[in-house]
């Protein structure tokens, strides 16, 4: 028995280095997680931190790292990144301790607590990643499975405001899902005759059974019991393979919005001009956009639209569904968990080695999911049979990293926001409960939810007048999806449904995660954009090995019925459904690989993506109107496309610098305000010329918005609270007189005007930046590609345009003056108390949990950051 005990151990182990293709040694990663890789807390660590009003070291253990390159700027040399980021090996220290929380799996930390997980079984290394995460993410584990089942009041409360019951109420317009949907989903991938979803299940399980391992540890431990449970006084429940389904679901097109918008353009302009005006701020398509990829991908054209499949709602009839029936227990109190989930803000650039100083590609890239505390991502490392990456996860998602490195390879995601959902107005019947499709009245299916929270010793201790609350919460879907809102059409009324084509299958999206983690499926850039295309939602993905850089956009994106307008709600009867649609299984038929845009290698020399347009002919969602001439990504681009002139070529000391003087740009300043100026011309009145020249020294010094001198005040607080002052008034003197208010509100409903640095991180997204760009250069005559239907600033007269922007820029200055007594009075902070709303533009640490970290000075950057330059010696 123990020769033969010997010989089967021998055998695992050969089996073990055959199945884990060796590590390269060449290539460089670095990476950084926000400020901390953060643990689990329990109640002493939390008394102790409450005391002490610091963070436990592991939440803020990069945050020098972090802040070091603000100050930076763009001259950052390769040989000290080391100030910046910290080392991305694959295998961990060899002096750190081992923990095993069951025989087969390791667990190893290094300096900055990052696990490292080898497992001598590919189940093994899954349980791994499971008992990883929840050592170092537990209680927010529970907090994301509650909130992807629209049911984090019951765990946090409703939320100061109410944002968790609105989050709640929220997450039911994308996934109105039931535990016997979720379950579904699950033993569809795990029957499925497709291997690799089979696989994705089995890996699941055992990473599910390795977070109830720690959570049977942390029962019986009080050492490993988050202390949030004890706060809010909560159960710890085990956790399922459908809470990790859910969670895939967390976070589509919104037609009904630009319906409203039309029609008041209709109002104003009548049919036909009302509709070109409308598609001036639409930017559908816009030539000028910026684009990841020059290629052209045409996106799916149903032709011409036709009357009869567009539901053409009244003028101000849609109102969002009221899902809160006893709203009148609402409470504004404070709470101890917030969840604020950003939509997109991940910026990435990836150069081929031709055009890389040491002939190796070059990638600085990350995902932006806003600050939390501790961070929404986790740090792994993974090593076992077929499995070898290190990068961050999603906790409780999945047992793969998401976004990280391979071997001798590594990738980022951005957020694509393609056009994969569409809304549909259903025809009520004269049972209201009832709508028509192909030919028949058939109900709607009704969900009710009841939320109930007790007010735990942390939440009395924020709000002693907390009281126990109960919500009942109501949804109805039709073959569609989730009823959205209601409205009229010719005065009768329709229910406006959200059809998104990933609903139900977001999981599926697990084999390419998979592939990912599995060396030997990735042998270069085709295999990567295989692999990220069979993910169901919109992202781009972003490759770099050391031979090629290569780009692709995910998601299935449906194929419309012929004559439909997808940026309008389509009628639902059945006659005008998606191609293929299949309501049983909720499938359609969708635009192949070959349609996804994608580019290898490209001959410009870079791929710059900031959730900008991807590439010429494809289209955005309805939700999204900024792909026009102005975009966040050319902060990145234009110091790219400068660097690479004249047959230049850059550094990945460079790239990271190009990374963090872009994040601290105004988009505002470095792209409107030179025509602005031109607009304005030289004024003789000494108190314009102060104004513009201030504005013309900023926008020359690159617009930013920051302290480099450390002195915690702006460097150029002057122009930066100018334009702060100018900016909207303005807007609304331009565009109020020639739209209207209603108009102007209703655009702006959709793509904000005012959208600065206080409002989180997902910054210079929105913006009216464009509109005002391409009008302020068609009132110049400098011919802007397809120039708006309609002249905002003087009508269209240059002289009037000047006397308007004079003005609205006199104005700010006094109110500047009234603010501060003086113009040379203004000194804006980089850092302030934590205030709701902010009252400066720092990073606020959103709680995800008990422990609260202090802000940092405002950076547009990556939640998880990566600089990587594989092949390198």
């Amino acid at each position: 028995m123990p020769a033969r005990g010997a010989i089967a151990a021998l055998a695992a182990a050969l089996a073990l280095l055959a199945a884990a293709p060796a590590a390269h040694a060449r290539g460089t990663y670095w990476n950084l997680l926000g400020v901390g890789q953060g643990e689990t807390v329990d109640a002493v660590e939390f008394a102790t931190s409450t005391g002490t009003e610091e963070p436990p070291p592991s939440f803020v253990n990069q945050r020098d790292l972090f802040n070091a390159l603000l100050p930076a700027g763009p001259n950052v040399r390769t040989r000290d990144l080391h100030r910046f980021f910290k080392p991305a090996p694959l295998s961990p220290p060899t002096t750190a301790a081992p923990e095993i929380p069951k025989p087969g799996v390791t667990i190893r930390r290094d300096a900055y607590k990052v696990p490292f997980v080898t497992g001598t079984t590919r189940a093994d290394t899954m349980f791994g990643a499971g008992y990883a995460a929840a050592t170092d993410r537990l209680f927010l584990m529970d907090v994301l499975r509650h909130a992807a089942r629209s049911r984090l009041t019951e765990l946090a409360g409703p939320g100061a405001g109410n944002e968790n019951l609105i989050a709640d109420v929220k997450q039911l317009d994308v996934t109105d899902y039931t535990e016997a949907d979720l379950q579904t989903m699950f033993s569809r991938l795990k029957t499925s005759q497709d291997s690799e979803e089979r696989q994705v299940a089995t890996d699941t399980t055992a990473y599910v059974a390795g977070i109830n391992a720690y959570i049977a540890d942390a029962r019986n431990d009080p050492t490993k019991m988050p202390a949030e449970y004890g706060l809010l006084n909560k159960p710890l429940n085990d956790w399922k393979a459908t809470d990790s389904i859910a969670i895939f679901g967390l976070g589509g097109g919104r037609s009904a919005d630009a319906a409203m918008a039309l029609q008041e353009a209709i109002a104003r302009f009548g049919p036909k001009r009302g509709r070109r005006v409308l598609n001036t701020f639409r930017n559908l398509d816009d030539p000028e956009a910026p684009v990841t990829t020059t290629r052209r991908f045409p996106f799916d054209d149903p032709g011409r639209p036709t009357a009869r499949a567009t539901a053409l709602l009244d003028r101000s009839s849609y109102q969002s569904i009221r899902r809160v029936q006893n709203a009148s227990e609402a409470t504004s109190g404070k709470a101890l968990v917030t969840l604020r989930l950003k939509r997109h803000a991940s910026n990435a650039m990836v150069i081929p080695g031709a055009r890389s100083t040491s002939g190796n590609p070059l990638m600085v890239a990350g995902p932006q999911v806003d600050f939390y505390s501790p961070e929404i991502f986790n740090e792994l490392s993974l090593k076992g049979p077929g499995i070898d990456a290190r990068g961050v996860a999603l906790p409780g998602l999945a047992p793969y990293v998401l976004i990280g490195r391979g071997t001798d390879f590594t990738w980022s995601i951005t957020t694509a926001q393609g056009d994969l959902a569409d809304e549909f107005a259903e025809k009520l019947c004269a049972n209201r409960d009832k709508y028509l499709y192909k030919g028949r009245c058939i109900p709607f299916a009704h969900r009710t939810r009841t939320l109930h929270w007790e007010p735990g010793p942390a939440d009395l201790a924020l709000d002693p007048n907390a009281k126990p609350v109960t919500y009942t919460v109501t949804s109805k879907l039709s073959v569609h999806g989730p009823v959205v809102g209601t409205a009229t059409t010719n005065g009768r009324p329709v229910a406006i449904t959200l059809a998104r084509s990933s609903f139900r299958h977001e999981a599926e999206s697990g084999v390419g995660l998979m592939r990912m983690n599995q060396p030997q499926s990735i042998n270069g850039p085709r295999d990567f954009q295989h692999a990220a295309a069979r993910l169901t939602g919109s992202y781009n993905f972003f490759y770099a090995d050391e031979d090629h850089a290569a780009y692709l956009q995910s998601g299935w994106y449906p194929r419309r019925a012929r004559h439909t307008d997808p940026t309008l709600p389509t009628w639902g009867t059945g006659q005008y459904d998606w191609k293929g649609f299949d309501p049983s299984t909720f499938t359609s038929k969708r635009l192949g690989y070959a349609r996804l845009p994608k580019d290898a290698d490209p001959p410009r020399g870079y791929l710059v993506s900031w959730n900008n347009k991807q590439a010429p002919g494809w289209r955005a969602s309805d939700a999204d109107w900024e792909y026009g001439p102005v975009h966040r990504s050319q902060r990145l681009e234009h110091r790219v496309r400068a660097a690479l002139r004249n047959n230049g070529k850059l550094s990945l000391g460079q790239l990271v610098g190009i990374m963090g003087d872009a994040g601290t740009v105004d988009l505002r300043g470095q792209e409107v305000l030179p025509w602005l100026l031109k607009a304005i011309g030289k004024p003789r009145d000494h108190r314009l010329a102060r104004l513009t020249s201030s504005l013309a020294r900023w926008h020359a010094r690159g617009a930013h918005r920051r302290d480099r001198d450390g002195d915690g005040y702006y460097d150029s607080s002057l122009p930066v609270a100018l334009m702060d002052a100018w900016w909207t008034p303005m807007v609304h003197s331009l565009y109020d007189p020639v739209l209207g208010r209603r108009l102007t509100d209703r655009i702006a409903a959709i793509n904000q005007i005012d959208y600065t640095p206080r409002m989180g991180p997902d910054t210079w997204f929105y913006g009216w930046m464009s509109y005002v760009h391409k009008d302020l250069r068609a009132v110049l005559h400098r011919h802007p590609r397809r120039p708006p239907a309609i002249l905002a600033c003087g009508r269209g007269n240059r002289a009037a345009c000047r006397k308007q922007l004079r003005a609205t820029l006199l104005r700010a200055r006094a109110r500047l003056i009234a603010r501060y007594g003086s113009l040379d009075a203004i000194h804006i902070p980089a850092t302030c108390p934590v205030t709701d709303p902010p009252s400066c533009d720092q990073l606020d640490f959103i709680a995800a949990g008990a422990i609260e970290t202090p802000p940092i000075p405002w950076q547009d950057r990556g939640t998880f950051q990566q600089a990587a330059e594989p092949g390198a010696p």
